[in-house]
């Protein structure tokens, strides 16, 4: 049915199902040459608008708002229409705190407190 009708409906309609897909969420992806929004994520990788985005390689952050989702290694990208997909290779969940590199028994001391009466006060 879409052959039917003219070039400039059938535009007007893949812009606006373009737009419906990216409005949903508000999904970024932070490269070191900026931010691009993307249109979905899922577990092994994510896609873009392929007119507004880049053929991204390397490191990029993944973000949901202002919600830091991933550092993730993007190691292939294909064209599907008017969709470009990105696929990782690796992705590293972001925290809060530095990495531990020894072992913290189940019994050590949360904080160290001091003798007030000690304080020249």
């Amino acid at each position: 049915m879409s052959e039917f009708l003219p070039k400039e409906v059938r535009d007007a309609l893949a812009a606006a199902q373009r737009a419906e897909r990216t409005s949903k969420r508000h999904l970024w992806v932070h490269t070191d040459g900026g931010k691009h929004r993307a249109m979905r994520i899922w577990n092994t990788g994510f896609s873009m608008d392929r007119t507004k985005c880049p053929a991204l390689r390397g490191y990029v952050d993944l973000y949901e708002g202002s919600r830091h989702l991933g550092h993730c290694l993007i190691v292939t990208n294909r064209d599907e229409g008017d969709v470009r997909v990105f696929e990782f290779k690796r992705v590293t969940s972001p925290s809060d705190s530095a990495p531990v590199d020894f072992v913290r028994p189940d019994f050590a001391p949360v904080a160290l407190l001091t003798d007030q009466s000690e304080a020249g006060t």
